[in-house]
């Protein structure tokens, strides 16, 4: 008797919930219901008991290796909803895949990341810096600490009649990923003082984040100035 109920409660709220859905496709776009209407679709469907994650083994990727991700779609029987299509928007070939789904279900994702897509560093960067001092565009760029790269899955949902598309994000231990070079450096200090007419050996460790042998020149930005001593490494 107790399962009767809850299915008939279940069954009355995913009928109140595609009647707010479909309320909110007629609201003025003007309304602050329609700026944040994304949102408010993700939270109607957490009350509904659905989730979804997106996991990647690893936390660094490099444009244009392969990328293996993990779909984990939750979505109780009785709540009318069904996955019909995921696309990802980084990947060099784009990914769009129909994937009739109602259920749980771990959906394994495999392409290869896109070469054109920006590293992960602060946004400031990009810009012409002097002696050190760099000019952020705006407030945003001093708050964020990376790009606004956009590592998020797109997923296409059908709900009581209602088309809906929500992302989600790709993370690994709950942290975002970072997009790398091949090859990072890391020197061992992050600030040198020399007075005039004085010398210091650095030390730069490399890594490189592919499997794959690398020949590495190391260059700096410069350096005929400073009079560093420079090397090749093969």
């Amino acid at each position: 008797m107790l399962a009767k109920q809850a299915q008939g409660d279940n069954r009355e709220l995913s009928v109140t919930i595609a009647t707010i859905l479909i309320w909110m496709r007629t609201v003025s776009k003007n309304s602050v219901i329609h700026e944040k209407r994304a949102d408010l679709e993700l939270l109607l469907l957490r009350t509904l008991g659905v989730s979804f994650e997106i996991n990647s083994l690893v936390d660094s990727w490099v444009p244009g290796t392969d990328v293996n991700l993990f779909l984990q779609a939750n979505i109780p029987q009785d709540s009318d909803l069904v996955l019909t299509h995921v696309t990802v928007p980084f990947f060099d070939s784009l990914y769009h895949q129909p994937h009739q789904l109602s259920g749980t279900e771990r959906i394994e994702i495999t392409g290869r990341l896109s070469s054109t897509i920006e590293p992960s560093l602060p946004s400031w960067l990009k810009e012409e810096g002097d002696r050190g001092n760099y000019s952020p565009r705006s407030f945003n760029d001093i708050v964020l600490a990376q790009h606004n790269n956009s590592i998020v899955v797109q997923l296409q949902l059908q709900f009581g009649g209602v088309s809906m598309a929500i992302s989600v994000p790709v993370l690994n231990n709950n942290k975002a990923i970072t997009i790398a070079p091949a090859i990072t450096g890391t020197f061992d200090t992050d600030i040198i003082v020399l007075a005039d007419s004085t010398s210091r050996s650095v030390s730069l460790e490399l890594q490189s984040n592919v499997s794959t042998a690398e020949s590495v020149t190391v260059r700096l930005k410069g350096a005929d100035e400073l009079g560093l001593f420079l090397k090749s490494i093969h």
